[in-house]
């Protein structure tokens, strides 16, 4: 039998392997639990216990299943898994080594924070040369090149030329401090594959792969040659170029059978004007369908969640979010961007009037509730918003810079402010108002004022999430329990990290928490096994549903490239092997059609507007073979 097993796009392809386990293991009466699989998510596992555990109809021990980072990782170090290293702090052991190593290269951008932008460019470059396993000896002719000049600028070509010192100098530093990134990891393996003691599985069952790197290229192949591994791939090689390659290095043909199959789905095909109209067709959509179980929605671009689930969450019984939602679209970070704006334009102590009332009027500061009395801190800012534009004249009328301390020393602003608690019903001593309003002023003022390291900031970022979690109506907004959790995980991660205690400049602490922020995206958990599922296309890995409905079927968005490089050209990515933006867009059309070709139903909604037009995937002649009706956003 071929260890290479091929199920077509038209068939759902857990069962295939849910079969293969029963047949080949369990009724054979062999230890379920030494058999591994890998997948590229964690979500299959989950289908998987549950379909194994219906047919075996008892208690079992199930098999050990790995992501595909996990499995890297248990290759290169065995069960002792090193710490992953966070983002952040390999960018500041990048920009050591560049100060170190190349100043120059850094020329105008000596502090971390200028420099932090590059640092994280240069760290996502080793990690593609570290993934394909690109030899230091390769970047030599890309030195060379830069000697004579790219059509680059003159900093980058000075970059380009040290390159290869950085990256040897930078995994020098890796090994001594065993906190490693993902694709040191990967090369790691690909090095140690060969001693890997593989004697705790009988065999090794690699799910629903499509691109390898060229590092997991090398580690499957070499567990396949010995004997231990099984491949179970999807598709076909005579359409997908990424399936040819690997049919080429196993010398085994990936082919669905003498032809291809052809899809028999329904396919529907919706245009919408903006985000809202798109929800309004997702909601109508889901009307019709009577077992939401068993569909999926995908949503290509996480900022369109908020919108949908604002449409059709309130009427759907019960639903799974699986997907990254930007942690930069939140309230609590357009909150956080506030409190840094006031401390960035302070002067001498005092702070800009406008930004502070500004920051006053958030609604999440407006409506805490402090004390037992709800209303004060909403009462508060409204009468300090009238004396500061002068239409209460008091001490602080019309001061385009004021120390928040005034605020409490004015006293015809604090009688007005108790006359008016007073017209509500609520009768506060003149002491608990003013420790009311002095609370404010330390979370979201004194306490990020005198931050001077990493570690300051961790601590403060840390007190603002647990006053906001104690004291605002946070929860009632969508997604602000997890970007909470987020943030709180970020702060244990600024007051840890190896450079915690070096001194900062505050502006530059700022900016590099703004910059850690505006890359991160918030997980959501819940059940996969229940209720409708709202999953990013690449979260759909090895999943099949009856109904699928994709949104967001625009250019930019499905699929999404990144066309222009910011920092290292597209030609020295070419000269590496490392050009990405025809298999990218290979990869995602990959996701697309193996998960609508297995569906019954396909609901596909595009906006068409003078800023966005249909994905090219409207195109492939392999869409055509679905049954389509299309109607637009009248009917």
């Amino acid at each position: 039998m071929s260890k290479i097993i091929t199920v077509p796009f038209t068939e759902e392809f857990l069962p295939h392997v849910v079969e293969y386990i029963h047949s080949h293991t369990i009724e054979k009466g062999h230890d379920c639990s030494r058999l591994c699989l890998v997948f590229g998510g964690r979500r299959p596992s989950l289908f998987i216990k549950r379909d194994l555990a219906r047919r075996i109809g008892r208690a079992y021990i199930p098999p050990r299943f790995f992501t595909i980072d996990e499995w890297m990782s248990y290759v290169a170090y065995g069960d002792q898994l090193p710490l992953a290293g966070r983002e952040l702090e390999h960018c500041y052991t990048i920009y050591q080594l560049t100060r170190k190593l190349c100043p120059w290269v850094a020329q105008g951008r000596e502090s971390f924070a200028q420099f932090l932008p590059w640092a994280r460019e240069i760290l996502h470059f080793i990690e593609q040369l570290d993934l394909e396993d690109v030899p230091l000896d390769s970047l030599k002719t890309i030195q060379e090149h830069a000697q004579i000049g790219f059509s680059v600028p003159d900093d980058i070509n000075k970059l380009l030329i040290h390159l290869s010192t950085l990256r040897a100098a930078f995994h020098q530093e890796l090994e001594r401090t065993q906190a490693v990134p993902r694709g040191f990891q990967y090369r790691q393996a690909s090095r140690r594959v060969g001693t890997c003691d593989l004697k705790d599985f009988d065999e090794i069952l690699f799910c629903n792969f499509f691109y390898l790197h060229r590092t997991e290229n090398n580690v499957i192949k070499n567990i396949y040659d010995r004997g231990h591994a099984v491949l179970f791939m999807q598709g076909d090689e005579r359409r997908w170029p990424a399936l040819s390659r690997i049919a080429k290095t196993f010398a085994t043909p990936i082919n669905e059978g003498r032809e291809v199959k052809s899809t028999q789905f329904n396919l529907k095909i919706y245009e919408a004007f903006d985000a809202h109209s798109q929800a309004g067709l997702v909601k109508g959509v889901l009307e019709n369908i009577k077992d939401p179980e068993s569909t999926v929605i995908v949503l290509p671009d996480g900022d369109f969640l908020s919108v949908l689930l604002t449409a059709v969450g309130g009427e759907l019984e019960s639903f799974n979010i699986s997907m990254g939602y930007p942690l930069k679209r939140s309230a609590l970070y357009a909150l956080l961007m506030l409190v840094m704006q006031v401390q960035e334009h302070r002067k001498e102590g005092l702070y800009y009037a406008k930004d502070y009332l500004r920051l006053l009027q958030h609604p999440l500061v407006k409506n805490l509730n402090l004390g037992s009395t709800p209303g004060v801190v909403r009462v508060a800012v409204h009468k300090i918003e009238e004396a500061l534009k002068g239409e209460l004249l008091t001490e602080i009328s019309g001061r385009l810079f004021l120390d928040p301390q005034d605020i409490t020393r004015d006293e015809k602003l604090i009688d007005a402010i108790k006359q008016s608690l007073m017209v509500m019903g609520i009768d506060l001593g003149l002491a608990s108002l003013k420790d009311t309003i002095q609370e404010v002023h330390k979370v979201f003022l004194n306490d990020f004022k005198n931050i001077n390291s990493v570690a300051d900031l961790g601590y403060s970022l840390e007190v603002f999430v647990e006053f906001m979690q104690a004291n605002s109506p946070m929860d009632k907004y969508l997604f602000n329990s997890q970007i909470a959790y987020c943030l709180q995980e970020i702060a244990q991660e600024l007051k840890s990290c190896a450079f915690a205690k070096e001194i900062f400049e505050f502006r530059d602490l700022f900016k590099v928490l703004e910059e850690r922020l505006s890359k991160q995206m918030v997980a959501f958990s819940g059940s996969p096994l229940r209720g409708l599922q709202i999953l990013g296309l690449f979260e759909t890995r090895a999943l099949n549903f009856k109904n699928v409905i994709v949104v967001d079927v625009n250019e930019g968005f499905l699929p999404s490239l990144n066309i222009y490089e910011p920092l290292i050209p597209r030609e020295v990515m070419i000269k590496l092997n490392l050009d990405r933006l025809e298999l990218e867009e290979e990869i995602q059309r990959y996701g697309f059609m193996r998960l609508i070709s297995a569906a019954q139903h396909v609901h596909l909604i595009y906006q068409h507007n003078s800023d966005r037009s249909r994905s090219r995937f409207f195109g492939r002649a392999d869409l055509g073979t679905g049954r389509a009706g299309v109607p637009n956003w009248g009917g």
